[in-house]
């Protein structure tokens, strides 16, 4: 069984026992009543040591260089970790931290601050604008942000009275486990002598926290808190740690990420080799030539690289800057066509860029799925369903879709056969199965998922006559594009004749939506629209809009961008 939003699969039988390919598993050593944790997900056979000493410079990595600091290190058992918060970057620093390509902190106070307790990060910048758990961010090569997986050893081993892999690590509430934040906190520095006893080196001092205000609100010399590299629930949310002067034990939770916490590095590579990616080029079944590629890296926004034919290997890490767990664009060219392919490499792999467009899915021409059969079209690089999704059970426009193990869905003025002609509408959160995970299967069949923003963009750029992939036309809200609206309608049934040409194949029809604040169905024939899978914030999301007036796309951040809204969906194949 796999537990789910990052929680570990863990097994005491002997032998083999139930693993799949990226599980997370927790290896535990015991030797005379001290426990030692190891958190990894091994993709090939591995040898581990446990280490049972504690509170002694790493072995190897006493001290370590960077940016012209000098931090010592701490061992504590399996876990190699920074003796001080992290103090990198420039300051000072007013209004939000950005990704401007300059490491950028907050102090209290004054650089005396900073030079006495670390740094202060808001989450994204601590991440360097990465969202992969695990990730180097701003630690220094060879040490990444501790994910809540390494906090939580941490935690175990450093407890009393409850060790690593209890249950009360994993309890929702606040503060957990018996006096684990009186043995990391420092012997001094803590208001009203609520120190701690320090007693596995660990020095955790009190930073305190940076409100969204940009005040600190007495919370030097209280509290300390750190960040996660594991997001929370939602994108505006990261995971964090916290000690505070009068209690024992550690807490943790979820921040908005423009708050400003403390860094801690720990030791471990984010990816240990260079990943070969090749690169090659069908139409339809047939290989064709591939006149150039461009990778760019989405996740440090700005790193790119272009290869020409015939130089088609890439090493990532090595020709391109690379975090594991980046995300990549990769884009080929082959005379004047382009066809684009969204991914998150983590091993060598070959790459064939589709040039065909237009016909069934190769291997895929059909899906079976909830008793419906859909068809496929393969354009470029994406392999799209042709009709909306219509799946789950109808209810009333006067009732809310809910959480409730069930796919609920409306039907335009809560007629049946409408669902049967256009597919289902339906509200964000039952859309993606109440999981906010961008590209996430949500109602989709297995094997596919709910395209993203991104992936709009790309087919969108992908089918235009005048604005290719990469264009800052596609990034506006509003209708945008020349011509790709058009393509992508259906050759009937819009409002006064509005046909689309379909030369594509994505069979676009006008199935209107639903107004849950009105209570009322609106503009069929007259409008397409479509979830995206991205948020655009708490309580919206990205959609598209194809409007029987319009030959471009509307990437709607207004009109129908409520989650609340019943809009139709349309799934992609996972690459």
């Amino acid at each position: 069984m796999t537990i789910p939003q990052g929680r570990l699969k863990m097994s005491s039988a002997a032998g083999s026992f139930d693993f799949s390919a990226g599980d997370e598993l927790f290896c535990i050593g015991y030797e005379d009543g001290v426990e030692c944790g190891i958190s990894d997900k091994p993709e090939q056979s591995e040898n581990y040591t446990f280490h049972f000493v504690t509170n002694i410079p790493c072995p190897g990595t006493p001290e370590v260089e960077y940016e012209g600091q000098v931090y010592h290190t701490i061992q504590i058992f399996n876990q190699c970790w920074f003796k001080e918060n992290l103090n990198v970057g420039t300051y000072p620093t007013y209004g939000d931290q950005s990704d401007n390509g300059i490491i950028e902190k907050y102090c209290y106070l004054s650089e005396d601050s900073c030079a006495k307790y670390g740094g202060i990060y808001q989450w994204h910048e601590a991440m360097q604008y990465s969202t992969q758990e695990g990730t180097q961010g701003i630690c220094p090569p060879g040490w990444h942000l501790p994910t809540v997986s390494d906090w939580k050893i941490l935690e175990g081993e450093a407890d009393s009275l409850y060790g690593i892999g209890d249950p009360v690590w994993e309890w929702n509430v606040t503060w957990k486990g018996y006096n684990a934040g009186n043995n990391l906190k420092t012997a001094y520095g803590w208001h009203y002598d609520n120190h701690g006893i320090d007693l596995y080196g660990f020095s955790a001092l009190p930073a305190g926290l940076r409100y969204l205000n940009g005040l600190y609100n007495e919370s030097v010399g209280d509290r300390g808190y750190w960040w996660t590299s594991s997001p929370g629930g939602t994108s505006q949310e990261g995971q964090y740690f916290e000690m505070e002067d009068y209690v024992y034990q550690v807490g943790n939770g979820e921040a908005f990420q423009r708050y400003g916490m403390s860094v801690r590095c720990i030791k471990g590579e984010v990816y240990e080799n260079p990943i070969e990616l090749i690169f090659t080029a069908i139409h339809g079944y047939a290989h064709t030539w591939l006149d150039s590629v461009l990778i760019i890296n989405l996740t440090t926004q700005g790193n790119e690289i272009t290869l020409i034919s015939p130089d088609t290997t890439l090493f990532l890490g090595q020709d391109l800057l690379f975090n594991y767990g980046d995300e990549l664009l990769i884009i080929g060219y082959s005379a004047d066509l382009q066809s684009a392919i969204q991914d998150y490499p983590d091993e060598n792999d070959t790459i064939v860029f589709q040039f065909a467009t237009n016909i069934p899915c190769p291997g895929t021409p059909v899906v079976e799925y909830e008793g419906h059969t859909y068809t496929t079209r393969q354009i470029y690089n994406h392999c799209w369903l042709t009709e909306n999704l219509n799946v789950g059970f109808m209810i009333s426009g006067d009732q809310e879709m809910a959480d409730n193990g069930f796919i609920e869905k409306y039907c335009y003025n809560n007629e049946l056969d409408s669902c049967y002609k256009y597919g289902g509408l339906y509200q964000w959160q039952e859309m993606m199965e109440y999981d906010n995970k961008e590209r996430a299967r949500g109602i989709c069949p297995p094997g596919w998922h709910i395209p993203s923003d991104l992936e709009w963009k790309i087919l969108e750029g992908s089918i235009d006559s005048l604005y290719r992939i990469l264009d800052p036309e596609w990034d506006i809200a509003g209708f945008r594009g020349y011509d790709a609206g058009k393509k992508l309608k259906s050759t009937y049934g819009w409002f006064d004749n509005a046909n689309g040409t379909d030369i594509f194949g994505f069979s676009g029809m006008p199935a209107g939506s639903f107004d849950s604040y009105g209570n009322t169905f609106d503009y069929i024939t007259k409008s397409g629209c479509w979830w995206t899978s991205t948020e655009y914030d708490y309580g919206s999301a990205w959609s598209r809009i194809l409007w029987y007036q319009e030959n471009g796309i509307n990437r709607d951040e207004y009109l129908y961008t409520s989650k609340d809204y019943g809009l139709g969906v349309r799934c992609l194949k996972d690459q």
